[in-house]
């Protein structure tokens, strides 16, 4: 939400830091545009550690006139600048911009967001330039990493680079497989499993519930056409409009592929209800000739319900 939220705003940035190999209490600080991820400022610092050169690289963005947004991934640097109590080479960039007549009208915003999300985290495709700050601070410690080459006998990592913890492994992992967003949080349960259903391919169609309640679906024939069988591309197709596109696609409309890989609410509000519309359409009934439409027997439960 905030990478696409600040996405075009010329005066958000991401700051980041990262700590060169030799010396070890030497590291370099980075401010880079959240538009286009252009590197707006950058300095080099001896702190104690990777929490004090964050702070220098929130400082540089704050001594900016242009900025009016500081995102960082470290979380206790934003709640040093809470608390007010940063480090001396912050606290001393912050004195410098003031004194030299850089200080500003209004309030710059500071804000956190995950380390380690990777560059595509969003469906509408915009970059991570968290990202790309984090790249190019660690680009600024070793140029000559550039050729592949490192120094040491290997590869080297940053202790902040490191994912210690066991949420920051998870959420690597798991971010790093997601291909499709969430249900939006404001959809109901019964809504959410209907769209992750839709998502997945596993839509419960009679050719589907006939496998699962055989007594209830004695065959998979769509209900309205009576000649296909009532698989999902079917159904959202629509047999009655859309007959030859019914009986012959394989795959989804492809509003409805748009949709699954779409977070919007109303996006996936439209889904769930043409979806759940065309489910509802093909649910066993008993239509008082002493069978279910379905050819299941008389007084069988109807399309079974997902509960809370």
């Amino acid at each position: 939400a905030i990478v696409d939220r600040y996405a075009q705003d010329e005066r958000a940035v991401y700051v980041d830091a990262a700590e060169y190999q030799d010396p070890g209490d030497a590291y370099t600080a980075v401010v880079v545009s959240a538009s286009n991820g252009a590197t707006r400022a950058a300095a080099s610092t001896r702190v104690r550690n990777s929490h004090q050169a964050e702070e220098v690289a929130i400082a540089l963005a704050v001594a900016d006139p242009g900025c009016d947004t500081v995102i960082s991934d470290s979380r206790t640097a934003v709640l040093s600048f809470a608390k007010g109590r940063v480090c001396g080479a912050a606290a001393r960039i912050l004195r410098a911009a003031t004194t030299t007549g850089r200080d500003r009208d209004g309030a710059v915003v500071i804000k956190w967001i995950p380390a380690h999300m990777g560059s595509e985290v969003t469906v509408n495709g915009n970059p991570n330039h968290n990202e790309t700050a984090s790249v190019a601070a660690r680009g600024l410690t070793n140029r000559a990493a550039a050729n592949g080459t490192v120094s040491r006998g290997g590869e080297w990592f940053s202790t902040k680079d490191r994912m210690t913890t066991y949420n920051e492994i998870v959420k690597w992992y798991r971010l790093g497989r997601r291909v499709v967003p969430p249900p939006h949080s404001e959809l109901k349960r019964e809504e959410a499993v209907i769209f992750r259903q839709l998502q997945t391919g596993s839509l419960l169609t009679p050719v589907l519930a006939k496998h699962i309640y055989p007594g209830l679906y004695a065959d998979d024939t769509c209900g309205l056409c009576k000649k296909a069988r009532a698989t999902a591309s079917h159904l959202l197709w629509d047999c009655e409009l859309n007959p030859r596109e019914a009986s012959e696609k394989t795959t989804l409309p492809p509003q409805f592929e748009d949709a699954a890989r779409c977070s919007e609410l109303e996006v996936q509000r439209w889904a769930v209800r043409l979806v759940t519309t065309a489910l509802d359409r093909q649910r066993a009934r008993d239509d008082g000739g002493g069978e279910g439409a379905r050819g299941g027997p008389t007084g069988s439960p109807s399309w079974p319900r997902i509960e809370k």
